[in-house]
């Protein structure tokens, strides 16, 4: 049994929607201290980790610890009303159904069933990583949307203090050069220089809901998967781990 509001359900919808881009499904542990969730995607080529801890929460009436299952197309369909100045509210009590409750100019209340889901009881990977950065989500985006013009994979680059993003076609490429002197490159750190490549339909679909001004941390290296990882509410973190395209 537990209650749970968040103020802005807009902001929970779209964090909600990045997980949907990549299952049909998710099994989430509420428990006294933070709702969290972990999984790959069908193709095992994107690994999510995400935690709200208790205070990112306006309420947070937690009781022990359960896994909560959902059908994450149901979910996102309830969602897709959440308006900015929205309240969220989740309930579950002893039955097998969670209710979501948008509380804004009219209040919506829905009950949706929990179904049978199993947790991804795997630890994120520890990486030797050469190449740190943090970026506003709109520089990620405008790159990522450039490459996807010309190319499905993009190479990410760290060398000599830049961060290049790279996407070459048939017949056409196009480079995002980013340094510390553009805006939208908070920082960087290159312990050794690396170059690898990711599929773009994955970052797409993580690119979609960063809100211009969100700060973007992310990892990479020579042929090892690329860590994205931004805040929710400052204490609150969802991270994507990114296999690498294998050319």
């Amino acid at each position: 049994m537990f209650e749970i509001v968040f103020d802005g359900a807009k902001d929970f919808a779209d964090l909600m929607a990045s997980i949907g881009s990549f299952v049909e499904e998710a099994a989430f542990r509420i428990d006294e201290e933070a709702m969290t969730f972990r999984a790959m995607d069908p193709s095992r080529v994107v690994m999510m980790d995400l935690e709200l801890p208790a205070f990112v929460f306006s309420k947070y009436d937690v009781r022990g610890s359960e896994i909560i299952g959902l059908n994450m197309k149901k979910f996102l369909k309830v969602l897709k009303l959440a308006k900015s100045k929205d309240t969220l509210i989740l309930r579950k009590s002893s039955n097998n159904i969670l209710e979501v409750i948008l509380d804004g100019e009219e209040v919506l209340k829905f009950k949706l069933p929990l179904i049978d889901a199993e947790e991804f009881d795997v630890e994120m990977p520890e990486l030797p990583f050469t190449v740190e950065a943090v970026l506003l989500g709109v520089g990620f985006k405008k790159a990522v949307k450039a490459a996807a013009l010309v190319s499905d994979s993009v190479k990410f680059i760290g060398t000599q203090g830049k961060l290049i993003l790279k996407a070459v076609g048939d017949d056409t490429e196009v480079e995002t050069v980013l340094t510390l002197e553009d805006e939208v490159l908070l920082d960087i750190t290159i312990e050794k220089d690396a170059k690898t490549a990711y599929g773009l339909n994955y970052l797409e679909d993580i690119a979609k809901k960063l809100s211009d001004g969100q700060e973007l941390f992310l990892k990479f290296g020579k042929n090892i998967p690329l860590l994205l990882r931004y805040h929710v509410r400052d204490e609150g973190s969802i991270t994507f781990l990114i296999a690498p395209r294998v050319e």
